[in-house]
């Protein structure tokens, strides 16, 4: 249960990769570690490994307010 987002996004991202449908970002990679890390982690019952999986998405949400100019509040 705690892979499933590390394999949803390896999924996602491999056929891009594969189907050649555009460049993949080396941010990518370092979230997926940190997807797997986490799902690894919370496998073996350290609650602190959701920390690990929280970073891709609180990277997300700063990146979508940085390029529409709103102040998170």
């Amino acid at each position: 249960m705690c892979s499933i987002p590390a394999i949803i996004f390896t999924v996602i991202y491999g056929i891009l990769a594969i189907g050649g449908i555009g460049a993949i970002s080396p941010v990518v990679a370092v979230w997926l570690f940190f997807f797997l890390a986490s799902g690894i982690l919370l496998s073996k019952d350290m609650f602190w490994g959701g920390l690990l999986g929280a970073l891709p998405a609180i990277h997300l949400i700063y990146m979508g307010a940085k390029e529409t100019g709103r102040v998170i509040t």
